[in-house]
């Protein structure tokens, strides 16, 4: 799960033409490092939701660091790009994708709340 850290700044500051182009790096940026079959869907907002298949939590780290330093590369003085993140794996058994979501998204606000100190 991912939240935009400065989508309501850009809107604020630049307007919502300059918020489009925000949202659209970081969805394009999403497609560049996750498989090709992991669907990367936005929820609504500036929240995208990232499915992984087979995607272990060490792995997932790895494409979540990748994708920080990615946007890293790609902001530009008027537009920082930088999301929060967090995920939940499933290793096996039945689950609820629900509540898969749910704790990814807590884990991401766990994110957001610790960038801000």
């Amino acid at each position: 799960m991912s939240d935009c850290n400065y989508l309501k700044t850009v809107n604020d500051q630049y307007g919502h033409e300059y918020g489009d182009i925000l949202l659209r790096v970081v969805a394009n940026t999403l497609k560049e490092i996750f498989p090709e079959d992991c669907p990367v869907i936005r929820m609504g907002g500036d929240e995208f939701l990232i499915l992984a298949n087979e995607t272990s939590e060490e792995k997932a780290a790895i494409l979540i660091q990748k994708v920080q330093e990615k946007l890293r590369e790609k902001s530009k003085e008027k537009i920082p790009l930088s999301l929060a993140m967090g995920s939940h794996t499933i290793n096996d058994g039945p689950f609820s994708i629900d509540e898969a979501i749910s704790e990814a998204d807590r884990k991401m606000y766990e994110n957001k709340k610790a960038t801000r100190k």
